[in-house]
């Protein structure tokens, strides 16, 4: 079974992705960032994929501590896929996360871009099945 972690300071945010994933049948487990500043290795090495969504009041709050949290980044996508969700538009001072990010979304708030965010993350991390293992039912004959 599919699981994913939910990182997110905004509890509305966090529920509507949960909500959009379960719907698909994943499992999704949910911390703020601070929970996962302080037990990263723990709880990233338990799903398969994360998504940490950078609110509004990010840079206000966390903004000093950018460069440390991009070695943090780094150590997270060693172990597991790491997605980056922005509720807003993309803010050029997050640059040196992308190079461990599997994939940048930008303004899941609105509840179209969070859909099709979930759905892109799930085509990415679902293992699709080579088209070589495919066999025709004709040639079984």
């Amino acid at each position: 079974m599919s699981k994913v972690l939910i990182v997110a300071n905004n509890p509305l945010v966090s529920d509507s992705i949960k909500f959009e994933f379960s719907k698909a049948g994943w499992v999704t487990n949910g911390v703020n960032l601070r929970s996962l500043i302080n037990h990263s290795n723990y709880v990233v090495g338990e799903n398969n994929c994360v998504l940490m969504v950078i609110d509004e009041m990010f840079l206000s709050h966390f903004g000093k501590y950018i460069d440390e949290m991009a070695s943090m980044i780094r150590n997270c996508a060693i172990c597991t896929s790491f997605y980056l969700a922005f509720e807003g538009d993309y803010d050029p001072v997050f640059s040196s996360w992308l190079d461990y990010t599997k994939r940048l979304f930008k303004s899941v708030m609105h509840p179209y871009n969070l859909a099709i965010t979930v759905q892109e993350i799930i085509k990415l991390e679902t293992k699709q099945v080579p088209r070589a293992a495919y066999v025709s039912p004709m040639d079984a004959f």
